[in-house]
């Protein structure tokens, strides 16, 4: 009895790390946000969905497969895009709603190579997620309103590469030339013993 008791602790051990891992392998792909947008006629809403790099060491450049959408015009602010290594990217799109009421639906992929650095070697993984759901409704009225989400701004140009000093060794280097000053002030202006 005590045998299969064990073994039933340790199953139910393991079945209850699985259901704890499960959600975290696969929680930040694939969800766009929001996934449901509701259009008047001819209207435009905005959605975005994030790109998870946190487990690879290098960069990526991902694309997003987006196939027809009947009747619905599917822009997105960047395709295709550098997600950092370490980091989660975001890519934000803007749907355009049909001239016609009615449900449109689409689920797409983004495929993500990683960029190697060219002192790198081995082999590269090129992963694609699919399945990514968008949904919009086109309707004559409107009976909630589409959850925000921001307009895109570009990222800011990163400047050349060059010497920078930080604030605080500023800080430090005129409070150790400040000290040295008045220490020599002090040794000039003390009276010499003859």
């Amino acid at each position: 009895m005590s045998t299969i008791m064990k073994g039933m602790k340790r199953h139910t051990i393991s079945l209850c790390m699985a259901l704890l891992l499960v959600p975290i392998a696969f929680a930040s792909w694939g969800v766009s946000y929001p996934n449901e947008l509701e259009l008047l006629t001819g209207e435009s809403g905005r959605f975005k969905f994030g790109i998870d790099a946190t487990q690879n060491s290098y960069d990526m450049e991902c694309t997003v497969g987006l196939s027809s959408f009947d009747g619905i015009t599917i822009t997105l602010d960047s395709n295709p895009l550098r997600v950092k290594g370490k980091k989660i990217g975001q890519v934000g799109g803007t749907a355009i709603a049909a001239l016609s009421s009615g449900d449109y639906g689409q689920r797409f992929c983004v495929t993500c190579n990683d960029i190697l650095p060219e002192q790198a070697e081995g082999a590269t993984v090129r992963a694609t997620y699919c399945n990514i759901p968008m949904t919009v409704h086109v309707v004559g009225e409107r009976s909630r309103e589409n959850q925000y989400v921001p307009a895109y701004i570009p990222p800011a140009e990163e400047e050349p590469a060059g010497i920078t000093i930080p604030l605080s060794a500023i800080i430090l280097v005129i409070t150790g030339l400040a000290v040295v000053l008045v220490i020599v002030l002090y040794e000039l202006r003390k009276p010499r013993k003859r």
